[in-house]
């Protein structure tokens, strides 16, 4: 289901999957994020989801990109009962993300969408 913002939500085997590989990586406008937040809280607070992935390959994480998901994507997760986390990237950034993100939940990244699907979708998955 598409958002008013940049994300696309879908669900595959319990896994809540966040596709923002349209997004352009800018924080400037917080409108279309905004949204994207909301949208996700409203899902993520009234589905019963065994993790959530959030795919951002190609999308240009800048420093000031990476800073705002360390901070704002934190208080995102606090903010559910969701356990397991994983971000899909390209190359060493989203490791660079994970590493820092600093939330109550395990927060691992993937390079495929269908390895972190499974993955979180796991009983037994740890990190």
């Amino acid at each position: 289901m598409q958002s008013e913002g940049n994300a696309e939500f879908r669900e595959e085997s319990g896994v809540l999957i966040v596709d923002l590989t349209e997004w352009d990586g800018t924080v400037e406008d917080s409108s279309n994020l905004s949204a994207d937040e909301e949208q996700f809280l409203s899902l993520a607070q009234t589905n019963d989801y065994r993790g959530v992935v959030t795919d951002v390959s190609g999308v240009s994480l800048s420093a000031e990109t990476q800073s705002y998901i360390e901070s704002s994507w934190a208080e995102l997760i606090s903010a559910t009962d969701i356990a397991r986390f994983a971000y899909l990237s390209d190359g060493i950034k989203a490791m660079a993300v994970t590493a820092k993100l600093d939330a109550p939940a395990e927060v691992d990244n993937f390079s495929s969408i269908e390895t972190a699907s499974s993955g979180l979708a796991t009983p037994e998955y740890t990190s």
